[in-house]
C-alpha cells in the first residue's frame, strides 16, 4: 500500500496504537514505531501520529507527549496525536499542551468538534467507499510529497518497565487463554456485541495484552465482520436489526452473497442513498 501510493503522488503518514501505561513504556512503544517505520523507507518528514485512544496511564498527556518526544529524538520531526473528540473535551487530553504537533480528532454524529486548534476531522468510520473519512484542515495529511532521508539515529534498546497506569474504564486485556465468548461471559454480553464494537475480523484471532472495549451496544457507527457460516438475516437477527435494513445501509445487491471478512455496518439506513443511471 505505502509503495503504490507513493507512485501516484500520495503523500504516505503513519500512526501507532498506543497501549503505554507509563512514560518509559511510551518511549519503549516510540522506539517500535520508528524500528517498523524505518523498515518501510519512511522519510524523516513523515508525519508520525500516536493514535491515543485507551486511557490506561495516570498522566495520559504526558505519557502521549513523551511518546511524541522519543520518536522526534529519533529523527521524524513531523508528529502529532489522533484521539476521540470526548478525551479533548473531557480533559484526558489538553489539545493544546502538544504545541505545534498536529491533532487529528475523531467525533463522529457531531456538526462542530469544539477544539479550536484540531488539524483534521475524522467524521465517520463508514464514509467514502465505506471506509474512514476524515477532513484535512491544513494539508497535513494531503499537501505535497515525501522527501528527504530515512533517520540513521541509534534506537535505544527497549527497557523493563513496571505497568503502573490504570486499566481503560469498560475495557479488558486480552490474557493468556482467553477467547471471546469467555470474556463476553464475564461482561454479561455476546461474543457478536463485542466483535462488533472491537471491529474485529476475525474473533477467533485475539492476541496477549490486546486491549477491547467491553460495554456498549452496537450502533450505527459500529461493524461487524462476516464469519464462516454467516447469513445476513442470522447477523440482523444477532443484532436487532432487518435484513432490509442491512442491505440498504451497505448497498448490498444480493441478500444471499455475502462474504467472509466483509465489512458490514450496522443500524438504519436513513443516510443511504442508492444512485441511480
Amino acid at each position: 500500500q505505502i509503495r503504490n501510493a507513493l507512485a501516484v503522488g500520495l503523500r504516505v503518514a503513519c500512526y501507532h496504537f498506543a497501549r503505554y501505561t507509563s512514560i518509559p513504556d511510551a518511549q519503549n512503544e516510540a522506539r517500535f514505531f520508528v524500528k517498523v517505520a524505518r523498515q518501510f523507507g519512511m522519510y524523516d518528514d513523515t508525519l508520525m501520529i500516536d493514535d491515543a485512544e485507551v486511557n490506561s496511564a495516570s498522566d495520559y498527556q504526558g505519557t502521549t507527549l513523551a511518546f511524541l518526544q522519543e520518536v522526534e529524538a529519533l529523527g521524524y520531526k513531523s508528529t502529532g496525536v489522533y484521539s476521540m473528540r470526548s478525551f479533548f473535551t473531557g480533559g484526558v487530553l489538553n489539545s493544546h499542551g502538544f504545541g505545534n504537533r498536529k491533532k487529528w480528532v475523531a467525533g463522529y454524529g457531531v456538526t462542530t468538534l469544539g477544539i479550536d486548534n484540531a488539524n483534521a476531522w475524522q467524521y465517520t468510520d463508514h464514509g467514502i467507499m465505506g471506509i474512514d473519512t476524515s477532513l484535512d484542515f491544513d494539508g497535513a495529511f494531503t499537501t505535497g510529497e515525501a522527501s528527504g532521508s530515512v533517520p540513521t539515529t541509534p534506537v535505544p534498546a527497549p527497557q523493563p518497565v513496571e505497568h503502573v497506569g490504570k486499566p481503560a474504564t469498560g475495557t479488558y486485556t486480552v490474557q493468556s487463554g482467553d477467547t471471546l465468548s469467555g470474556i463476553a461471559g464475564k461482561y454479561n454480553t455476546t461474543w457478536q456485541t463485542l466483535a462488533a464494537i472491537n471491529s474485529l475480523g476475525n474473533p477467533n484471532l485475539l492476541q496477549v495484552g490486546q486491549v477491547l472495549k467491553v460495554t456498549g451496544n452496537a450502533s450505527p457507527q459500529n461493524t461487524y465482520y462476516v464469519q464462516a457460516g454467516d447469513t445476513l438475516s442470522g447477523i440482523a437477527t444477532k443484532f436487532g436489526t432487518t435484513v432490509s435494513a442491512l442491505v440498504q445501509a451497505n448497498a448490498i445487491s444480493n441478500p444471499n452473497v455475502i462474504y467472509v471478512g466483509q465489512k458490514i455496518v450496522l443500524g438504519g439506513s436513513s443516510s443511504v442513498y442508492t444512485v441511480k443511471a
